[in-house]
């Protein structure tokens, strides 16, 4: 199938399940219709500009239509059907940056995660400031084990949107798979400056600091976990553990 697009594209290569630790991370999905590209067939010279018009128009309804299709079915779970109408989005609009990330999607959540990355690598080269496509290309490198790799696509990701809360926690996770407890502590840090009443993001951080054997700031971090929630018993052990 991929074939398909690749023929399409003019030889475009195309082409969340996160380790939990403790917890399972959410992925992004990209769960709306962008404007597509301005990129419609040249017209021939004999046709005039109200003509070229109309069939611009024409064609971009076509576009909106099975892109809306496409997203249906991606929101439905629906993951054959969701791919078909991406593939034909491409076929009619090999620009179409929405098209590929959607693609990568459905190819995220069958699990294929090479394939995966290549249309979030095809999306971002339609859109490069979009930090959403980043995000999502590191979670397919990540689920490959490619964690350095994973780390650059998240920290564009942040570079682009320092908002999201999930991509410095994404960013964190790619770093502790590669046991630099440091760096990883640090992105869960700005996870839990952005969300900070998060208990799952706390006991990220105070599970770095105890791998970094900074136990000053792991006793804070549990402390405050404790302050949030009297009662969550895991802090409490390993508060225990410190004394």
């Amino acid at each position: 199938m991929l074939e398909i697009i690749i023929l399409v594209s003019m030889a475009l290569v195309l082409i969340i399940l996160l380790r939990k630790f403790p917890y399972k991370v959410k992925k992004e999905h990209l769960l709306e219709i962008r404007s597509p590209h301005d990129v419609g067939e040249e017209k021939e010279e004999t046709q005039g500009p109200k003509e070229a018009s109309q069939d611009f128009s024409e064609k971009q309804k076509k576009i909106d239509r099975l892109m809306e299709k496409a997203m249906k079915y991606l929101k439905d779970k629906n993951y054959t059907k969701a791919e078909e109408f991406f593939i034909k989005t491409i076929k009619l609009d090999p620009h179409n940056s929405s098209a590929y990330n959607g693609l990568g999607v459905v190819y995220l959540e069958q699990e294929n995660y090479k394939d995966a990355a290549e249309s979030f690598k095809a999306a971002i080269k339609y859109d490069p400031e979009n930090a959403l496509f980043y995000n999502n290309l590191g979670l397919a490198l990540y689920n490959q084990k490619l964690y350095k790799r994973a780390i650059n696509a998240y920290k564009k990701s942040v570079s682009l949107d320092n908002q999201e809360a999930k991509r410095f926690v994404n960013l964190g996770l790619a770093y502790k798979a590669i046991d630099h407890y440091g760096a990883a502590a640090k992105a869960f840090r700005e996870a839990v400056l952005l969300d900070p009443e998060n208990i799952e993001y706390l006991t990220l951080e105070a599970s770095m600091f105890l791998k970094a054997h900074d136990f000053k700031k792991a006793r804070r971090v549990l402390n405050r976990i404790l302050k949030l929630d009297p009662e969550n018993e895991e802090a409490k052990r390993e508060l225990l553990r410190l004394k």
